[in-house]
């Protein structure tokens, strides 16, 4: 599913790690990966160091037996990013944390553009410093994502739109060997009967996953109950998960993509404000276009049914 990465880095001490992931990720996939430096426009005539070694680990990186690229482009940094994904068909955009926490609040108007308007999921790097899992300076890209069992967290609500961010999920479970946990955060559970009913939810959405190819990953299923931050964080904590899968936006109250798509859920945003290990994301953007594609092949094969149905009466 990551056959194409790009990879956001700048002059940070985080974009080091950030281009470490994103590395580790191309080795083990086999895909290819692009280096994108985005420098504000005061600099559009400048030749900094950063961009002879950005060319420099772009080489070695060919030598090394990736497909790597590199851009240097001026702008907007969101704008950029969203822009040159969808020129490269990006299928996994690499990005990094700054500061204390995911996306503090002043950079909110980048990460809520990245959220609604990316076109391929978004993996979130928290900074280093910041990190319990990541080492100061990764020697390899994967340990960003803890210990080799540590688990890949998908948090679920018994909605169809949260088990959108299985397909991605399952694909990073499966590049780096690692377990999926579906985690499904229910609201009261006053009754045996809603214990029984949430469970049955996340069996059900276990069994869809593997049949729509999860047969081969190691998949555990847990029902917590309680405020849904609070849980998650301690499913993070006690499972010591190596990274999260969320979906950007929420659904109304019919299951469906929100009516307005100009902000990520608050859910969303405040576990990408307090976790602690790398966030896979489904921007709105994606989810949109995933919903178009399964709708255009569901109204297909309802055509190719009528059209045998119609073919079948004619004398």
């Amino acid at each position: 599913m990551f056959e194409r990465m790009l990879a956001a880095v700048d002059d940070s001490a985080r974009s080091s790690l950030v281009a470490e992931v994103a590395c580790a990720l191309a080795h083990l996939s086999g895909g290819a990966l692009t280096l994108l430096r985005v420098r504000p426009r005061s600099d559009a005539g400048a030749v900094s160091a950063d961009d002879l070694e950005l060319a420099e680990r772009t080489r070695e990186l060919r030598a090394a037996g990736i497909a790597a690229h590199y851009l240097i482009h001026v702008g907007s940094p969101e704008r950029q990013i969203i822009e040159t994904a969808k020129r490269q068909r990006a299928s996994l955009i690499v990005v990094g944390a700054r500061g204390v926490g995911l996306w503090p609040p002043r950079r909110q108007r980048m990460s809520q553009r990245l959220l609604v308007s990316a076109p391929a999921p978004l993996l979130v790097i928290p900074a280093p410093d910041t990190a319990e899992q990541a080492p100061q300076s990764a020697q390899h890209g994967d340990e960003v994502f803890g210990a080799q069992d540590a688990p890949i967290l998908a948090p679920l609500d018994g909605s169809d739109l949260a088990e959108r961010s299985l397909p991605a999920a399952m694909a990073m479970a499966r590049l780096l060997k690692r377990p999926l946990v579906l985690l499904r955060v229910a609201s009261p559970l006053a009754t045996e009967k809603d214990l029984a009913g949430a469970w049955a939810s996340v069996e059900a959405a276990r069994r869809r996953a593997r049949e729509h190819g999860g047969r081969d990953l190691q998949m555990e299923t847990q029902v917590v109950s309680g405020a849904t931050i609070q849980e998650v964080l301690w499913a993070v904590e006690g499972r010591r998960a190596g990274a999260l899968a969320l979906t950007a936006v929420g659904a109304s109250d019919d299951g469906r993509l929100s009516a307005s798509h100009r902000h990520a859920s608050a859910i969303t945003r405040e576990l990408l404000s307090k976790a602690p290990i790398p966030a896979l994301v489904i921007p709105a953007a994606a989810l949109e276009a995933s919903t178009s594609a399964t709708e255009a092949t569901t109204d297909g094969a309802d055509a190719a049914r009528v059209a045998g149905e119609e073919m079948e009466r004619i004398p």
